[in-house]
């Protein structure tokens, strides 16, 4: 949304609050993800802000920071962690716990859109071509995922723990 175009926002991992820094560094509360600490975030095309929760919940925050909730384990979550939309916006969720990728469409049904078995998948980032990569706890990989939600492993890793990842602007 052009009012926070230039601006960061953090989520704590120790409280509910997400932070909203402009560009000098400034910061504030922007709004509260629910009632426990926060991890990953992801803007919708509309400015709204998704946050995974460590209650299990994805909370939509709106333009002005109010917040509601999105999905909760009876959508198929289990420990939602990094969250990305694809240029068609749908939301995909990390399930850490279900070691499964989830796919939430437009109308807000969830379905299974990869398996990871026994990676504990953590951070999404879709490249340019629409391809989903994933950070993985215990396969310490990095997968990428094609648009049929076929998996391979794009970086093998050796006991690294990667996390969250992002692409730039060059596909990077």
């Amino acid at each position: 949304p052009q009012a926070h175009a230039d601006n960061s926002f953090v989520a704590s991992a120790e409280t509910n609050a997400i932070a909203e820094f402009d560009s000098s560094g400034n910061g504030t509360t922007f709004g509260y993800a629910g009632g426990a600490p926060s991890s990953f975030l992801a803007f919708d095309s509309s400015g709204n802000l998704y946050v995974s929760s460590s209650d299990g919940n994805i909370y939509k925050l709106d333009l002005n920071g109010n917040s509601s909730i999105f999905a909760t384990s009876s959508s198929g979550l289990s420990d939602p962690l990094g969250l990305a939309f694809d240029s068609s916006g749908n939301l995909y969720v990390a399930n850490f716990h279900d070691d499964n990728v989830l796919k939430f469409g437009t109308n807000g049904n969830s379905s299974v859109f990869a398996f990871l078995p026994g990676e504990g998948p953590r951070g999404l980032a879709f490249d340019k071509s629409g391809n989903l990569f994933v950070t993985t706890l215990f396969g310490n990989n990095i997968e990428e995922i094609d648009s049929n939600g076929q998996v391979s492993t794009f970086f093998a890793g050796n006991r690294n723990s990667p996390s969250g990842l992002a692409f730039d602007s060059s596909g990077n």
